[in-house]
């Protein structure tokens, strides 16, 4: 902000600011305005209007001011919209786990320990840029959700911390699916376009739980819808992370889905199996 007082003290200090920031012109002359007693008028080089350029510089500094601060208010109102991204657009099949964290995480055999090493890894990955795909099976109840959303919400307060927030999205596969199918029949429903945009806008998409939807076994039956919508939502994201988790391995899920969609989760590919884990949820009563 222009310090009016001391640059007034000093005429030639006071003119030189007045032509290079105002376009003001001294005209050797003096009047007294509202505010100011005995000024030197100038003219305003662009409308040729004679003023007092004190209160020029006045108002030209308060305009500054007040830009500056709705810039400022406009980054942390983005960095908050960013932040919230998760709570605010994601299915949760299970609202329990929304807050679930690696601490809370009750690792107690190697598979889970070295589980969770892996998936707490790659936090600073995915909020480094790196567009991983995390492949994360198992069989139902193993914990496969808890890791992921430990991944997603560390993603989130990391990023936020760092103050380059990413935006981070859960959808239980199988409850998008459902509110795809119902927005077909009721258009007053948001549909496949409105979630679609919101996972492309994602830095990292959580997609929990595929092949449920198609009974949680690899019974090498395609369903086209599911292969249609999981496609879409991966043929966006070639520089962006991803998190899937599934009761089916990697075999199965080749039997399940198309090749194309093999292909993108194959990139970048960090894979975590559980192969022992499996009470995980009942004993987190969750």
């Amino acid at each position: 902000m222009i310090n009016t007082s001391k640059l007034m003290s000093s005429r030639s200090a006071f003119i030189d600011t007045a032509i290079n920031k105002g376009g003001l012109l001294p005209l050797e002359e003096y009047s007294t305005c509202e505010k100011h007693i005995n000024v030197e008028l100038f003219q305003n080089l662009k409308t040729k209007e004679i003023i007092c350029p004190v209160c020029y510089l006045e108002k030209q500094s308060d305009q500054t001011a007040a830009t500056d601060s709705q810039v400022q208010d406009g980054a942390f109102g983005d960095r908050a919209r960013k932040f919230r991204y998760l709570a605010n657009h994601s299915l949760f099949q299970n609202k329990n786990l929304m807050n679930k964290g690696f601490k809370d995480y009750k690792a107690t055999t190697k598979e889970q320990k070295e589980n969770r090493d892996a998936a707490s890894s790659t936090v600073s990955r995915i909020v480094g840029g790196q567009p991983l795909n995390i492949i994360i099976t198992g069989s139902q109840g193993s914990g496969k959700t808890h890791l992921a959303t430990a991944i997603g919400n560390n993603v989130n307060a990391m990023s936020n911390r760092d103050d380059i927030q990413k935006t981070v999205l859960y959808y239980s596969f199988s409850r998008l699916l459902n509110v795809i199918r119902d927005s077909y029949s009721n258009p007053t429903f948001k549909g496949e376009k409105y979630y679609l945009e919101l996972a492309e806008k994602a830095d990292l998409l959580i997609l929990d739980d595929i092949g449920v939807e198609m009974g949680g076994t690899a019974t090498g039956k395609k369903s086209e819808f599911s292969n249609k919508i999981l496609f879409s939502l991966l043929d966006t994201r070639e520089d962006k992370a991803t998190i899937i988790t599934s009761n089916l391995n990697l075999e199965s899920l080749e039997k399940q889905y198309d090749p194309r969609i093999i292909s993108r989760l194959k990139a970048n590919m960090v894979p975590i199996t559980f192969t022992e884990t499996a009470d995980y949820r009942e004993k987190m009563m969750i």
